[in-house]
């Protein structure tokens, strides 16, 4: 039998991972780029907040809850999360993530992309998306 702390860890364990599926599958990638994806996705938040549109910029943290093993904390690959602009949908309309893995870094969403260094051109392909 356990002793009711251990159980209490346990079940404080299977919470944390049950809540967070979605976001163990995302990549994991090194703090210094998840930073800087993250500077970029903001940049980029503001500007579709020019044109009237809303995002969510959207960090993931592991954060591993162990109690014999020590396990660091890892970060997972940051997203803008694009709402369609008619609040009344109130539904995300589109995953926008920064994509460098081969070639120019680039802002990358289901059925687009954009070079990551406008984001101003970025926020405009993305208004025209959501609008037409």
């Amino acid at each position: 039998m356990k002793h009711r702390s251990s159980l209490a860890e346990e079940a404080l364990t299977v919470t944390v991972m049950t809540t967070t599926q979605a976001e163990l599958r995302r990549p994991e990638v090194p703090d210094e780029v998840a930073d800087d994806h993250a500077e970029q996705l903001a940049e980029l938040q503001r500007k579709l907040s020019e044109r009237g549109v809303y995002g969510r910029l959207m960090e993931y943290h592991r954060l591993i809850l162990q109690t014999e093993d020590y396990s660091p904390s890892t970060r997972g690959e940051p997203e803008l999360l694009v709402f369609w602009p008619d609040e009344a949908q109130g539904a995300v309309a589109l995953r926008v993530e920064v994509s460098d893995v081969s070639g120019p870094t680039l802002f990358t969403w289901h059925g687009g992309q954009h070079r990551a260094d406008d984001p101003a051109g970025a926020a405009q392909s993305i208004h025209q998306a959501l609008t037409t």
